[in-house]
């Protein structure tokens, strides 16, 4: 196979990797949910190919559904050389906060448990001196 979708918990991303792209000296990596309509992977529109092999990471991808990811890979004069696809069905568990120019700082988030909310009071309490207690 020459285009592998692997996903990655670390960051919550899908590794793509493209082999056997031959003397290719950029590719392109695209994504369609539908078959019709492909769209660019953001940093994916001429990703050089060194040793006929490009990698890109993808950290927007829809969950939970079935992706289609394209690669094509074009010679020096623009030409294509090779097309390869792939698809993955990728779900998590929990959500993540993610920031798109700072990948590093992608946190997975683990809810807590729902307790009883117990309202506390707003001024303080204070005990009248010489009362009784009944």
């Amino acid at each position: 196979m020459a285009l592998t979708a692997v996903y990655n918990s670390d960051l919550s991303r899908i590794r793509l990797a493209g082999a056997t792209l031959g003397t290719s000296t950029y590719a392109v990596f695209d994504r369609t949910l539908n078959g019709i309509t492909y769209t660019t992977v953001r940093g994916g529109s001429e990703v050089p190919v060194t040793s006929s092999a490009a990698h890109l990471d993808d950290y927007e991808f829809p969950v939970g559904v079935t992706i289609t990811y394209r690669v094509r890979s074009y010679n020096v004069s623009d030409v294509l050389q090779a097309t390869f696809t792939t698809t993955i069905n990728q779900d998590l568990v929990n959500p993540w906060l993610k920031s798109v120019s700072r990948t590093y700082l992608n946190q997975e988030i683990f809810a807590a448990a729902a307790t009883d909310v117990v309202p506390t009071n707003r001024s303080p309490v204070f005990e009248i001196v010489g009362r009784t207690k009944a």
